[in-house]
């Protein structure tokens, strides 16, 4: 399988390596799609666009967003939190998305994409745990 697809700017037709592709964002009759160095147009709808991209690589978390799982660095029941690669020239405005929204319907969707592990935690190990804490800080300080 290739690791990237083109797509049509002005006259000429650009590669898009799957690595560089931050997110794609649907907004009124097009696409937005947004690398590390630039935002491209897409004339098209995100059932489409989703065909072309990988299904391990890329994962829909929204009706109007298809995000790249490696940049997902934390989420929660609302929200998406990117990270957003160090030492990279932006253009304003590109990739200053930091998080993105998580639809209700595509929670269930995004969970399944990635590897979670499982963490029981209840009443009595957060106790355990903040005295844990509390040790380790106590005992530093005293050495």
């Amino acid at each position: 399988m290739q690791e990237f697809f083109y797509v049509r700017k002005n006259a000429r037709y650009e590669q898009i390596k799957f690595s560089e592709l931050l997110f794609v964002k649907a907004m009124r009759g097009y696409m937005q799609v947004v690398t590390e160095s630039q935002v491209y147009f897409v004339l098209n709808t995100i059932e489409e666009v989703q065909k072309y991209l990988p299904k391990d690589l890329f994962c829909r978390t929204h009706r109007s967003y298809i995000v790249a799982t490696r940049m997902i660095r934390s989420f929660d029941l609302f929200k998406l939190y990117l990270e957003v690669p160090e030492g990279k020239e932006y253009v304003a405005g590109l990739a200053r998305a930091k998080e993105l929204p998580i639809g209700k319907s595509f929670r269930k969707n995004l969970r399944d994409h990635i590897t979670i592990l499982p963490n029981r935690m209840n009443k009595y190990t957060k106790k355990i745990l903040s005295e844990a804490e509390f040790l380790a800080e106590y005992s530093i300080d005293e050495v």
